[in-house]
């Protein structure tokens, strides 16, 4: 009997080759073993992160569709993971870990486009190029510290704050969803640490664009975070755990007030070390 290619045929997640009559969880073509139930069951499937589905492309391309999903689409997302039969997140520590690489390397690139943005601004003004490239470097040196541990202290703060939220989570709750683990909790909430990193990012090349004088637009730039944050988990409250608006505004009120204190203790701890250099 041949398998009819317009059908959803069972697929190998790693190299797509169709899954048709097989005596072992194991696929002829890559050699790679899978999970029989995840294969056959397209519902299972469909309910998985992009993340967890290696026949749609490469690590990265997965990795930026399930970013997308969780900025644009957060109901959508944990609707899924309510929907996807007691199974846990798949590779969980794997996408946080590539979640905290992303939020550093866009802190970092934030601070060259800082610096870079406000070097040409001065040079716009004063027309001379050394008299501002004197002026970047002083400012630079003066806060030297600040910029080193930036793109690290700030999100190590955010990601214990999502770990603690994690936790909290799964201790309190866990009994409605006994197959979510502390780090699939983790791993849902983790695309907030990477949008409020480009938040951060584009708040601090606004505000040297300004000569420093509208720190209010940092301010907005931290608030982003705690509000992708809120979104979370309102929409896990809801989507997830099926508690009532009353339940959710409680619990999501808690989690951005628990992830705003680590972020300012993230701060503090940030701005004493440079003090302490200093």
């Amino acid at each position: 009997m041949t398998p009819d290619p317009t059908r959803d045929e069972p697929r190998c997640p790693k190299c797509g080759y169709i899954l048709f009559g097989l005596g072992e969880p194991r696929c002829p073509e890559c050699g790679s073993s899978f999970d029989p139930v995840l294969v056959k069951d397209a519902a299972v499937r469909a309910h998985l992160l992009p993340w967890e589905r290696p026949e749609l492309g490469g690590r990265i391309r997965r990795f930026s569709q399930t970013l997308f999903l969780a900025w644009f689409h957060p109901g959508r997302m944990f609707a899924s993971l309510a929907e996807r039969k007691d199974r846990p997140v798949r590779h969980p520590i794997s996408f946080i870990a590539a979640c905290v690489g992303l939020a550093i390397v866009i802190h970092v690139v934030a601070m060259i486009l800082e610096r870079a943005t406000f070097f040409l601004v001065l040079w716009w003004e004063r027309g001379h190029f050394w008299s501002a490239y004197d002026t970047v470097v002083k400012t630079f040196q003066a806060a030297a510290w600040s910029y080193v541990l930036a793109p690290l202290v700030r999100p190590c703060g955010v990601v214990l704050a999502l770990f603690v939220i994690a936790l909290l989570l799964k201790l309190a709750f866990g009994r409605r969803l006994v197959s979510l683990r502390t780090r699939d909790f983790l791993a849902v909430f983790a695309p907030a640490l990477t949008f409020g990193a480009l938040a951060w990012g584009l708040a601090h090349c606004i505000n040297a664009s300004l000569k420093h004088q509208a720190g209010f637009v940092v301010g907005l730039g931290l608030w982003a975070q705690t509000v992708i944050v809120l979104t979370f988990a309102w929409f896990c409250c809801r989507k997830l755990l099926s508690f009532n608006r009353r339940q959710a505004a409680a619990i999501t009120l808690l989690c951005g007030l628990l992830e705003h204190l680590f972020q300012e203790a993230s701060l503090r701890t940030l701005l004493w070390v440079w003090a302490l250099v200093g």
